[in-house]
């Protein structure tokens, strides 16, 4: 009697080979599934890769278009009728060179708006000072009217007021800030581009 080996790779019966069919569509499964894990790890370090490009170039975008700490102009003259066309003067100066005329005219007109507003809905005697600060960056322009004292004029009525509405449909974003140590500032920011 010949006793025959049996090779342990070679199926003896169906269900036999059946399970090693099945052990086999789960090998090659398992290896497509590593493949994929393989692909989507690159993938995930190239979207990280990027995500940290795109947020090192926000930054410097955000730093290019922040309005500039240092003032183009400031300049402070008396709290009387001739302070509006000063102040239309000093942002004239400060963004007439590579801002366009109607931006320039935009920004004359809200500060004109905001020093009137500061000079007669105050009540500020003529002998006090208003400061005009203009700053600017890629994008927009900021104008800035600071006086002392903590009245900033904000009265909003059909006979009064009319120049904020201006300054709110002319402007970005616009408004005030009051300090008990250096009084009152009223700001809009314009569009320039």
């Amino acid at each position: 009697m010949v006793l025959m080996q049996r090779d342990s790779k070679t199926p003896t019966s169906s269900s036999d080979r059946s399970e090693t069919a099945e052990l086999d569509a789960l090998r090659g499964l398992c290896s497509q599934q590593s493949v994929r894990i393989a692909e989507l790890e690159d993938a995930a370090t190239r979207q990280r890769a990027q995500s940290q490009e795109l947020a090192r170039q926000n930054d410097q975008l955000s730093r290019r278009l922040s309005p500039s700490t240092r003032p183009l102009v400031e300049v402070a003259f008396a709290a009387d009728h001739h302070a509006p066309g000063a102040a239309r003067d000093a942002v004239a100066r400060a963004l007439g060179g590579g801002v366009a005329l109607a931006a320039v005219s935009d920004a004359q007109l809200v500060v004109s708006e905001l020093v009137t507003n500061r000079v007669h809905a105050s009540g500020a005697p003529s002998s006090d000072s208003i400061t005009v600060r203009v700053s600017r960056n890629l994008a927009s322009a900021r104008v800035e009217v600071a006086a002392a004292g903590p009245e900033g004029g904000l009265a909003v009525t059909p006979t009064n007021g009319l120049g904020l509405r201006l300054v709110e449909a002319v402007s970005e974003c616009w408004g005030v800030e009051w300090a008990s140590s250096s009084g009152t500032q009223m700001w809009a920011q314009i569009v320039i581009v």
